[in-house]
């Protein structure tokens, strides 16, 4: 991971001084996922505000498939720091956008929705979500 995270700084670095600003919410949203794989969350949380202000440049048919990556990107924070209740919330919103554009995400957003419910002891709930996926 580390050399992943290298390589996307090494990336931000060079769209920064050549002023490419349409890439930079990719670059700051992978920065925060590879932090978060890294147990880095203070720069996880750095480069999720980074991303969160870019959301705006984002025409409204790029921006719902962006803000389910972002979604994910922050449920994943939240589960790292042990707030299933957040990491939940994120979780149903990235489904919620992947599924009104048909993402292909959606199963495996319903899975990782399904192992929080699991480790919470819900299983009823975490049944359910299963059951969307077949």
């Amino acid at each position: 991971h580390r050399e992943v995270k290298l390589a996307y700084e090494k990336g931000l670095q060079i769209a920064l001084e050549n002023q490419i600003s349409d890439r930079l919410i990719d670059l700051y949203d992978g920065l925060a996922s590879v932090s978060i794989d890294l147990n880095e969350l203070l720069s996880a949380k750095r480069y999720i505000a980074l991303t969160d202000k870019r959301l705006s440049f984002y025409l409204e048919r790029d921006k719902k498939e962006v803000e389910t990556y972002f979604n994910i990107t922050k449920a994943k924070y939240y589960l790292a720091l042990k707030d299933d209740e957040k990491s939940e919330k994120y979780y149903r919103d990235a489904i919620a956008i992947a599924s009104s554009i048909e993402h292909r995400k959606v199963a495996d957003l319903r899975a990782d929705l399904a192992q929080l419910y699991l480790r919470s002891n819900r299983k009823e709930e975490a049944i359910a979500q299963l059951t969307k996926i077949i």
